[in-house]
């Protein structure tokens, strides 16, 4: 799909006529006693040409008191039936309001072909990010999410796709370079870090693939009164648990670094999540993490390059990262003592031609 066209779905979806006509009778299915009538529409977060969540809220003819609220995950590749056939296998395993999970999956209601959008039931509460930056998140929560992670992996549907260290790598090999073309002044540091990611996938072993989230991080997490809600299982697949356990520790050090100006400052809350993740899955699974928590805080070169409002990071997230490679050589278990160098072709002379790079997983 075209980005004109992806935004043409998107502006359907946001109109409040077509909306309330699409979305009306999943909401007479969803047990509206009445004519259900929108009340409220916002757009939560939007990736242009990509994704876009709006929130819906409705109100019920004789049920006026009880608001009806929905949000509604637009996509370029249209409803997704997979994604919502694994929300509610997952919610019949427990994670759900009625089960002792540690997790609840945001439950869904419908697909909308019409309108190319997944409907979830929405739940209330701030981002488990936003409760981090607040300095309202406690060791407690931070545990509790390693459970539920670890329950997750032990007890997720087991789906057909996989996502091995080479695909990891190959995201790398997408992000590094544009990254690079964006921060020129940067590409030979990030050419190093390229590098050295490559020289890390080559030596690890493929670990043993359980079910994994594979985009697990703060800002996928509700903390809704009681209830913490994961939401956003597009991604989800088999693979090293490591690649889950690895990005949230480097969404936290990441966090960590911008907000605080010191990646050590989440030292607490990533023994608290390892604690809780341990507790429930301990084992050989984690060896390697190291390793995957320098990949995935790699990414955040990208990540921030792309995010107006963090392209200031960039040099801090490329000093952190060197850090991490440093101490990753220094340790025989993780890598050699190897001198890294760019190398012809590389994103340095691909950003001094201004070569365009692929696309890629950002945040």
């Amino acid at each position: 799909m075209t980005g004109d066209a992806f935004a043409a779905r998107v502006a359907r979806a946001c109109d409040w006529r077509v909306a309330e006509a699409a979305l009306g009778p999943f909401v007479v299915g969803d047990g509206a006693p009445g004519e259900p009538r929108l009340s409220a529409l916002r757009v939560l977060k939007e990736r242009p040409g990509r994704r876009c969540v709006i929130r819906y809220d409705f109100v019920v003819e004789g049920d006026r008191e009880r608001e009806r609220r929905y949000v509604g995950k637009v996509r370029a590749r249209g409803a997704h039936a997979r994604v919502h056939r694994l929300g509610l296998a997952l919610r019949e395993r427990g994670f759900d309001e009625r089960g002792t999970r540690a997790f609840v999956v945001a439950e869904p209601v419908a697909m909308v072909e019409s309108l190319g959008l997944n409907l979830v039931r929405w739940a209330p509460g701030a981002t488990l990010a936003d409760e981090i930056a607040a300095d309202r998140s406690s060791e407690q929560t931070l545990e509790r999410v390693g459970r539920g992670l670890a329950e997750l992996h032990l007890e997720g549907p087991v789906p057909a796709r996989r996502h091995s260290k080479s695909a990891e790598l190959a995201v790398l090999e997408q992000d590094l370079p544009r990254a690079a073309e964006r921060n020129p002044e940067h590409a030979v540091r990030i050419e190093r870090l390229l590098v050295a990611a490559r020289h890390l996938v080559a030596r690890l072993p493929e670990a043993a693939p359980v079910p994994i989230h594979r985009d697990f991080h703060p800002e996928q997490l509700l903390l809704a009164g009681d209830a913490i809600v994961l939401i956003d299982l597009d991604l989800y697949t088999q693979g090293d648990p490591c690649v889950d356990v690895g990005n949230f520790v480097a969404h936290l050090r990441e966090q960590a670094l911008r907000e605080k100006g010191d990646v050590r400052a989440s030292a607490a809350q990533e023994a608290a999540f390892l604690r809780g993740y341990r507790s429930v899955a301990d084992g050989p699974a984690l060896e390697a993490l190291p390793v995957w928590c320098f990949l995935s805080f790699v990414r955040h070169v990208w990540i921030a390059s792309r995010i107006p409002e963090r392209t200031d990071f960039v040099p801090s997230i490329l000093a952190a990262s060197e850090a991490a490679w440093r101490e990753l050589r220094s340790d025989p278990r993780s890598a050699s003592a190897v001198q890294v160098r760019a190398s012809p072709g590389s994103a340095r002379s691909r950003a001094r031609r201004g070569r365009p790079g692929g696309a890629g997983r950002g945040a």
